[in-house]
């Protein structure tokens, strides 16, 4: 942290650390001015006196404003504010990515290719629109692509990578180059080997929006094959144009994301739409998932035989556009981070960052689909109906909190109020506070039960209650079921590989910063104790363990 403090940055009040790097630290933030949560990068302090590093730090905030003012990319993050703290250190105000990394997504497995298909247009999207500002990336990487919450993106897979409401976002400039500009020795260094091209390990070598397309070409072989090493074989298209992409020499591959895009999805068996003009579609469909069963996560992306195109049935439009776990956005103020009602309401250091899903996205849209399918007839009757106020609009059962009975844990997810417009929303959460936006923002790190309620135009309010199950990718707690009383038993901590942190919640709820959990009952009346890890994307996972005590 440099001996910062971390209450404030400028105007701005710190809820805690997203990530920390050589050269910077981000931090998650509240901006009291729009109740908005924000990310700030702060420049290290060991290199807070280096001009060069000063200038370029400042470069990337400017060339992220730049990016943005010459024309709107959905996939590429925002910046606010530029400044400096109070013991000179420069610093920038980004939008918050409200759900992590792709990196965090990408998990131990391969993906087929209908999952991989929304990466690839959103990484042709606004990688394409930074090439052609004359600006090369350098350093793309699973987790510097940001998911963040977009309204405007009404469907995807709930098992994909990019899920109902879910948005990828580039971020993390600090490597780019711009090519419309001299450049410095310290802007051509740098970048994640893996990704790498050969011509940027080289210090002669010449780089351009070509090396960015070798780094995408890298991160969706790694998509499709899963785990390095796994044996997963491809047809002789797509081993070619994988070929292509990443080729040693930057002559030999594609000239464009327009082209490598559309050699991907011919590849792929993937619908293709506006190839003559090589410009990316901002909503298109994806590959149609098997109809019959349930979305699962395949194990093996299985395209020596390509997947069949839907010929009947539209599919829906798709995510577009293109570590950082800090630089995504979200457009829509967010709220304190909610611990579930049986939990002491005391905050950690560094609340949860970031969520994974959008089930209430998802339900909302489903609600205006049938909505959309009604006879003319029916809705001339609703609309005679609604002449007599609101509250008669509802059909007798139908709640006007819009969003799932149940969510996992870490999960961030938006109730939305079933209103007109203009109609006063008032929200009461679990803690008791009033909330007046139009959606209710919820997330909670250990499993149990939430209550909240909303009230529409002052009429009586209308209570959910919603049920937070374990998350797949939370920790787990090694210890017996059964324990004596009075002896000492010790319970071990087992977190996933992604985690960085974890600590202990007691039955009073109590935390504690501790390798293992240490039990001394004294009655036989059960005993109940949490875990709780915090992921690389910020988030907080939980679990509880219940012990019973034998006398």
């Amino acid at each position: 942290m440099g001996g910062m403090p971390t209450e404030r940055i400028g105007r701005y009040d710190v809820e805690g650390v997203l990530g920390a790097g050589g050269f910077a630290t981000v931090y998650r933030a509240n901006d009291p001015r729009l109740d908005a949560t924000v990310a700030i990068k702060v420049l290290a302090e060991n290199w807070s006196l280096d001009p060069d590093v000063r200038r370029r730090f400042r470069t990337e905030a400017v060339l992220l404003r730049r990016l943005q003012s010459q024309g709107s990319v959905p996939g590429l993050i925002e910046v606010h504010d530029i400044d400096e703290t109070e013991d000179g250190r420069p610093f920038f105000v980004m939008g918050f990515a409200d759900r992590g990394t792709l990196r965090h997504r990408v998990g131990e497995q391969a993906w087929a290719p209908q999952h991989v298909v929304p990466v690839i247009d959103a990484l042709a999207s606004a990688v394409g629109a930074i090439h052609r500002a004359g600006v090369v990336h350098r350093d793309l990487k699973p987790s510097n692509l940001l998911v963040r919450t977009d309204r405007g993106v009404l469907h995807g897979d709930p098992d994909g990578l990019l899920r109902p409401g879910e948005r990828l976002v580039v971020g993390d400039l600090g490597l780019a180059k711009d090519l419309n500009v001299d450049t410095t020795a310290l802007s051509v260094a740098g970048g994640t080997a893996r990704y790498s091209a050969p011509e940027q390990l080289d210090p002669a070598g010449s780089v351009d929006h070509r090396a960015d397309i070798y780094a995408v070409t890298v991160l969706v072989s790694e998509l499709l094959r899963g785990p390095e090493g796994a044996a997963v074989q491809f047809d002789p298209l797509t081993d070619q144009v994988l070929a292509k992409g990443h080729a040693q020499k930057a002559d030999d591959r594609f000239n464009s994301m327009a082209d490598w895009r559309s050699a991907l999805l011919d590849a792929l068996g993937a619908p293709n739409q506006n190839r003559r003009t090589g410009e990316v579609p901002s909503v298109r469909p994806p590959v149609a998932a098997a109809p019959p069963a349930a979305p699962q996560r395949p194990q093996s992306p299985g395209i020596t035989t390509p997947p069949p195109t839907p010929a009947a049935t539209p599919a829906p439009p798709m995510p577009q556009t293109a570590e950082t776990v800090f630089m995504g956005a979200d457009s829509q103020p967010s709220f304190e981070q909610p611990v579930p009602a049986d939990v002491s309401p005391t905050p950690t250091p560094i609340p949860a960052a970031a969520g994974n899903e959008a089930g209430a996205e998802l339900a909302a849209v489903a609600t205006k689909q049938k909505r959309s399918r009604m006879p003319m007839f029916a809705l001339l009757a609703l609309a005679l109906v609604a002449l007599g106020g609101f509250g008669f609009t509802r059909l007798a059962g139908e709640s006007s909190i819009i969003g799932p009975d149940t969510i996992a844990v870490g999960e961030m997810v938006r109730y939305r109020a079933d209103a007109p417009p203009d109609a006063q929303i008032e929200w009461t959460d679990w803690t008791g506070a009033s909330i007046a936006e139009q959606d209710l923002q919820v997330q909670a790190r250990l499993p149990g039960s939430l209550s909240f309620s909303l009230v529409v135009d002052g009429r009586d309010p209308e209570t959910k209650t919603i049920s937070v199950v374990p998350s797949d990718v939370g920790p787990t707690i090694d210890g017996p079921d059964e324990v004596p009383q009075g002896q000492v038993t010790q319970f071990l901590a087992s977190t996933e590989p992604g985690d960085v942190r974890f600590f202990w919640l007691d039955e009073d709820g109590n935390r504690l910063d501790q390798e293992v959990f240490s039990l001394t009952p004294d009655s036989t009346d059960p005993v109940t104790f949490s875990l709780i890890s915090v992921g690389a994307d910020g988030i907080e996972r939980g679990i509880r363990k219940t012990v019973e005590v034998s006398g």
